[in-house]
């Protein structure tokens, strides 16, 4: 009966949501709130699942009662595992015992009397990404237990394997939360790594890549994917482009690195979510998230989210590998590899470009070809697995990111191939085979598990009939040379301005007006916003003198007075 029941829910979904995709380009969240994007803190980066409501009441205390208060960080974001292990009888969703033996509700009260919002978080499947109750076929019920509840916002991620697409789950939860009448900040996670304009329907901000990590690549990553949304022409007021949570605070950056974090989100319009220990939070961070110049250009009612205008020198880039739909030679041709098993290198078909990785981070990449041992991979042909050189660690294979689809990244090599009928014996997403392009859509398998010398698709091995091709995305890691100018409009003809240098070395940067659409002649007043001066007025040009490595510096420009 529960499988019948649950069968016929989803079937009841599907058409329900299939009418309403009909009219997507009107059928927006329009729920008349985040006309900025907004500010709080979230338990994810920093506690994991391990908090209680006491974390929350210290922190909203902190919030509230200091600077971060008055710089106007207002939500209290849980993040997954604050529900119980299972539904009551009646489908409802309760708070787990444990983190909340008083309820949650008053832990909302608390953090609302001291003039802060409160968030939750679930997810578009049965269960959330740790295996908690999730929202799926509950969207109604649940929308009306957080209105009941009174929260202000709602993270809502897509960690499910059911075959119905994103959109359509997200969409009823997203017309659940409007039914109920009560505002909730509606923020989605549906794991895109290129824009979707029916993302930016939905929502009130949108992920737009994978989690980011407490290091600066990861941070260089989150901000590169989502400069591909706001080139797009995506985000703005109502529903924000979002790169994900700040790690300031968090011991993985130097100061120097965070300032720089903070500085790029507040130019390109995400959500300031925090997402370190408030409570015991050093000086130097409450003093870069407080920073209430770099905030006013984050909340500037334009709602223009910054992005890359221009970039120079010199320096290799790098570019992201994903697992994406196998496309012809002619329409996808970073799909196409070469594997060169004497030298141990994984190249492009013009063995400029290798495929390297890192087995501290488990982050795979393309750059330029060069000595290193980062290039190096040990390839088994037989069994189709791809393993890093003896040099680094031969035990790390490379992999397809099952809960980052469609990421790559290395993790520990599993038993040894063939696989039984149900992959229980290896790790099906550590196999790999070449797939010969014919002509048009037809093309010739070399056979699961087997791969071959030739400049052809590196693809994923597959128990489904849905294969993966390996792709180096087009835009790289980098986007251009080291020195870099991102810009956005601000309100009263003011623009705001990063000049970063992702360089290993300290640098002078230089500002051109034509980079930002000034005419030449225009004088501009200049200001510091981290050192909180006035640089003077300029025309044509602009040059930061030794910009710091992996730093920036963070300006306003004003139109001088005539």
């Amino acid at each position: 009966k529960g499988e019948i029941y649950r069968n016929c829910m989803a079937v009841g979904l599907l058409v329900t949501l299939f009418l309403s995709s009909l009219s997507l380009h009107v059928n927006a969240i329009n729920n008349g709130i985040g006309l900025t994007p907004p500010m709080g803190w979230n338990t994810w980066n920093h506690y994991r699942t391990h908090y209680t409501a006491d974390t929350l009441k210290q922190t909203a205390s902190a919030i509230a009662n200091g600077p971060l208060g008055k710089a106007g960080y207002k939500f209290v974001n849980c993040d997954d595992v604050w529900m119980a292990n299972s539904r009551t009888k009646s489908g409802a969703l309760v708070p787990d015992p444990k983190k909340f033996p008083d309820g949650i509700e008053p832990v909302i009260k608390f953090v609302h009397d001291h003039g802060l919002k409160f968030g939750l978080y679930s997810s578009a499947s049965d269960k959330t990404c740790q295996g908690r109750p999730a929202s799926l076929f509950h969207e109604t019920q649940d929308a009306n237990t957080f209105a009941k509840w009174g929260i202000d916002y709602l993270k809502y991620d897509d960690c499910g394997n059911y075959d119905i697409s994103t959109n359509l789950k997200i969409a009823a939860m997203r017309d659940a939360l409007n039914a109920t009448g009560h505002r909730i900040f509606f923020s989605t996670e549906p794991h895109l790594v290129f824009p979707e304009a029916w993302a930016t329907h939905m929502s009130n901000s949108w992920r737009t890549g994978i989690d980011i990590k407490d290091n600066w690549d990861s941070v260089l990553l989150s901000l590169y994917t989502a400069n591909r949304w706001t080139q797009a022409g995506f985000g703005g007021i109502g529903g924000w482009n979002d790169p994900d949570m700040l790690e300031v605070g968090n011991g993985g950056l130097t100061v120097t690195e965070e300032i720089a974090h903070f500085s790029l989100w507040c130019l390109l319009k995400a959500p300031l979510l925090m997402g370190n220990d408030i409570v015991n939070a050093s000086k130097t961070t409450i003093d870069i998230l407080s920073n209430v110049e770099a905030v006013a250009m984050n909340q500037d009612p334009l709602g223009i989210p910054g992005k890359l205008v221009d970039s120079y020198g010199d320096g290799s880039d790098k570019r992201l590998l994903s697992v994406t739909e196998c496309h012809g030679r002619a329409e996808r041709v970073e799909q196409y590899w070469l594997l060169n098993t004497t030298a141990g290198k994984i190249t492009t078909t013009d063995g400029i470009q290798c495929i390297a990785s890192d087995a501290k981070t488990g982050d795979v990449w393309v750059e330029r070809c060069a000595p290193s041992n980062a290039q190096l991979w040990k390839m088994s042909g037989p069994s189709g697995i791809i393993a890093i050189h003896p040099a680094n660690d031969s035990t790390l294979c490379l992999t397809k990111d099952e809960f980052h689809l469609p990421n790559v990244k290395l993790a520990k090599c599993k038993a040894t191939p063939p696989c039984g009928p149900e992959g229980t014996t290896c790790n099906k997403f550590q196999l790999w085979y070449f797939d010969e392009w014919r002509t048009g859509n037809g093309r010739t398998k070399g056979g699961s598990g087997v791969l071959k010398t030739t400049s052809n698709e590196l693809t994923i091995a597959s128990l489904t009939p849905s294969v993966g091709c390996l792709t180096g995305w087009e835009i790289p890691f980098g986007v251009g040379g080291p020195l870099q100018v991102w810009a956005t409009n601000l309100h009263g003809g003011d623009l705001g301005v990063v000049l970063l240098n992702k360089g290993e070395k300290a640098t002078n940067i230089t500002l051109t007006w034509t980079s930002v659409g000034l005419p030449q002649e225009k004088k501009m007043a200049i200001r510091d916003v981290w050192a909180h001066k006035n640089v003077g007025v300029f025309s044509k040009q602009w040059t930061a003198d030794s910009v710091p490595s992996h730093g920036v510096t963070m300006i306003r420009l004003e139109p001088a007075a005539a």
